[in-house]
């Protein structure tokens, strides 16, 4: 699911089946259903929405979707229509997460192959490609659920069930710093860089909220899920700070919520 940002009048849903349901707010309303007048052999599930940041006239509010076919979908939500899109290279090229940078010009997919591609956000095509290099950039080793963004753009976070989250210079390619030990499985990394902090929610009992340094790579504090009962949490799936403002961290999972 993915809340229209600034104004939320707008929520959209990925389903199961392949297409984005598109509802207001306010009243729950339907408003459109993306993708459901498109044939095709097999409909595969939606995995990841966004919203592109809207930063100047020109950028219309469009609604991204990766679908596990691995097919990068752009849509005019409202008017439901697809004005472009961007198909895997090779089969099973299942993609898990999007995200956008802050200026809308470029946006990260990535999943089950292991490399994390850097999309120009006006020409859609692949202007890099993150991914292991031997020994001396070292990449993910598993499937990737999360991709976040820093406010700059000049850094993304990613998450993978490898038990690492990987810090990116997206000038040079590389890896700055590894996290090891959450294990990500879900949209469950978000990035504060004010704060230079790093959210993770991992898919386990013990020591599943953690914060770290972005700058670092260091952890700075494990958040009890229920201070009651401390040795029991959520299997998280989602993390997120709360915007604007940052005071607060929204977490979901399966078991304890």
């Amino acid at each position: 699911v993915g809340f229209e940002p600034d104004e939320n009048k707008y929520l959209a849903v990925g389903y199961a089946d392949g297409c984005i349901g598109v509802y207001r707010v306010s009243n729950l309303e339907k408003l459109s259903m993306l993708g459901e007048s498109i044939a095709t052999e097999e409909k595969l599930p939606i995995a990841s929405i966004r919203w592109r940041p809207k930063q100047t006239i020109t950028k219309e509010r469009l609604l991204v979707a990766a679908g596990v076919d691995g097919v990068i979908s752009f849509w005019h939500p409202l008017a439901n229509k697809l004005v472009g899109s961007i198909k895997p290279e090779k089969p099973g090229s299942d993609l898990l997460c999007l995200d956008y940078a802050k200026d809308a010009s470029k946006l990260a997919a990535a999943g089950r192959r292991r490399a994390i591609k850097i999309i120009d956000d006006e020409k859609k095509v692949v202007l890099a490609r993150l991914r292991p290099k031997g020994q001396d950039k070292p990449g993910h080793s598993n499937r990737i659920f999360s991709v976040r963004f820093d406010e700059t753009g000049k850094t993304l976070v990613s998450g993978s069930w490898d038990m690492t989250v990987k810090v990116w210079d997206l000038n040079s390619g590389s890896v700055i710093h590894s996290i090891y030990g959450p294990e990500i499985n879900g949209d469950s990394v978000d990035v504060y860089t004010e704060g230079d902090l790093i959210i993770t929610g991992s898919h386990r009992k013990k020591e599943a909220l953690q914060l770290w340094s972005l700058s670092y790579g260091k952890l700075i504090e494990t958040i009890d899920w229920d201070p009651e009962k401390p040795k029991e949490s959520a299997h998280i799936f989602s993390s997120k700070f709360v915007k604007p403002g940052y005071r607060f961290i929204a977490s979901c999972g399966s078991g304890r919520n």
